[in-house]
């Protein structure tokens, strides 16, 4: 694994019980792929969504993805390159008092609230526009950060 290697996102829906997430990481951690981020989201009866940000080469990815949609504990497994459109994330920024949020040139997110209150601002696009919001933000001294990659609805085939 290089850090030439796409980076991915996957959306793994499992079942809600012990040991439903060690799987996953398990079926990571023995082929050498490291996370970038995992999160678990809200569950919804008997099942809950994780979702992973990572590196690998397209032939790794496929290996990873075979693995885990053969655990017993896995009910779906989507995959998309974390630079589709389709992959959309969701921040809070808190900056300063009378700090103005003001996205870096040729980002295009929605954003709601006002910053210069000094109160968090909601942020919505790309994964990879949020995450230029956040970073910038960062580099100007944000109070806080927080981000939650969104499941894709009605999107085209994801790289499964």
């Amino acid at each position: 694994m290089t850090d030439a290697d796409p980076r991915w996102v996957a959306f793994v829906t499992g079942a809600d019980r012990a040991g439903t997430l060690t799987a996953l990481t398990n079926v990571f951690s023995t082929r050498g792929v490291n996370f970038e981020s995992l999160s678990a989201g809200s569950v919804e009866g008997d099942a809950g969504l994780i979702v992973v940000t990572f590196l690998a080469s397209d032939r790794r990815r496929r290996l990873l993805i075979r693995t885990v949609e053969r655990l017993a504990v896995v009910r779906s497994v989507e995959v998309y390159a974390a630079d589709d459109a389709a992959v959309r994330a969701a921040a809070v920024v808190q900056l300063a008092r009378g700090e103005e949020l003001a996205p870096p040139a040729g980002v295009d997110v929605r954003w709601s609230g006002d910053s210069t209150s000094g109160r968090p601002v909601l942020v919505e696009g790309t994964l990879a526009d949020v995450e230029r919001v956040v970073a910038h933000a960062r580099a100007r001294g944000a109070l806080s950060t927080g981000m939650v990659i969104l499941q894709p609805v009605d999107a085209a085939a994801p790289a499964t």
